[in-house]
């Protein structure tokens, strides 16, 4: 079962926004965060990584379920975010990133002298 990217399994993303960012939270149990890979292209973040199911070699496999191997993710980002704040943290099987926007620019007035 594997998308067009060659990944084997894809893992789901809820992704938010607050005031400041945009948030995205995506399901990866039984992945270590040395196994994943974020980066940032051309407006599109990327997660990619792979999961390992081990098992005991004295172990007989009755049934598998669950996917293993490598997954791919991407997420074409807005214009408005602040491409130098991107940051990553991953806790009990998700992996968080928080995506922050750019501090709008507010008006400038400009006095008028008279001349």
């Amino acid at each position: 079962d594997q998308d067009h990217t060659g990944a084997r399994w894809r893992p789901v993303a809820d992704i938010s926004e607050t005031e400041l960012d945009y948030r995205i939270n995506l399901e990866i149990p039984a992945v270590r965060a040395k196994d994943v890979d974020v980066s940032l292209n051309d407006g599109v973040l990327r997660v990619s990584g792979t999961r390992h199911i081990e098992r005991a070699e004295t172990e007989k496999t009755l049934r598998v379920e669950r996917s293993q191997g490598t997954f791919s993710r991407s997420f074409r980002l807005p214009e408005n975010v602040d491409e130098e704040n991107i940051s990553a943290a991953a806790k009990e099987g998700v992996l968080y990133l928080f995506i922050t926007k750019k501090v709008k620019d507010t008006p400038r007035r400009i006095e008028v002298a008279a001349a």
